[in-house]
């Protein structure tokens, strides 16, 4: 199974355990199948490290290299914790 790095943590996981987050016309969708094809960015499914990228996100310290909207990422982020029951 392959692995992936989350953009927070670093920490290494199979991808079917992170969220796997794609840029489609700059807008930030949540790759539910995990087989879109397109280039992808990977958050840990843990409520610490989505925290950490909506601060770093308001901040301006989060850089995606994949071209996503900052208020579309902010929306998805939301909606990921909402998806973890907080």
């Amino acid at each position: 199974m392959p692995t992936r790095s989350c953009i927070i943590c670093r920490k290494k996981d199979e991808k079917s355990n992170l969220f796997r987050i794609i840029s489609d016309n700059n807008i930030a969708i949540l790759d539910k199948s995990q087989k879109i094809n397109k280039r992808a960015v990977y958050l840990c499914k843990d409520i610490k490290c989505i925290e950490k990228a909506e601060n770093s996100l308001k901040k301006g310290k989060l850089k995606v290299k994949i071209g996503i909207n900052k208020d579309s990422f902010e929306v998805l982020l939301n909606d990921v914790k909402n998806e973890l029951g907080e």
